[in-house]
């Protein structure tokens, strides 16, 4: 699932040297090499009663961060996948996933986040968040 809202304008969010926000993606404003970075945090609370007879609640997490240029299918560039368990025994399940890397980017280019799960992403702005900026 594509991540559609971002805060763009509030708090600490930020866009600088013409980078734009569009409907969850960056849209890249001159060709160069970027560092693209994305948090996602994840919390469950737990609601399985002590003896409910499981021990644990299982999750698979993946989060995705693609980019699209003028080819038709969009390129997936970082993942991270964890199964996770939680133990009956917690109140909240918690869990932050974090990508970088540098890449070269076009002028036009759409970077976005999706992930597995996203009813569990805490989206704090200091828990989730995503963003780019050139390097060179």
């Amino acid at each position: 699932m594509k991540i559609k809202t971002w805060e763009t304008e509030h708090g600490l969010a930020t866009l600088a040297n013409g980078m734009e926000y569009n409907r969850g993606n960056l849209v890249i404003p001159a060709d160069g090499l970027y560092y693209v970075y994305s948090q996602l945090s994840y919390r469950f609370r737990n609601d399985l009663p002590e003896d409910s007879g499981k021990e644990e609640r299982v999750f698979q997490i993946i989060h995705y961060t693609y980019r699209r240029n003028s080819y038709p299918e969009p390129k997936q560039i970082m993942k991270t996948a964890k199964s996770t368990c939680w133990s009956k025994r917690v109140e909240f399940g918690l869990y932050t996933s974090f990508q970088g890397g540098v890449f070269q980017l076009q002028k036009g280019d759409k970077i976005w986040v999706s992930v597995s799960n996203a009813p569990l992403i805490c989206f704090d702005e200091t828990s989730s968040f995503f963003g780019a900026f050139m390097l060179y």
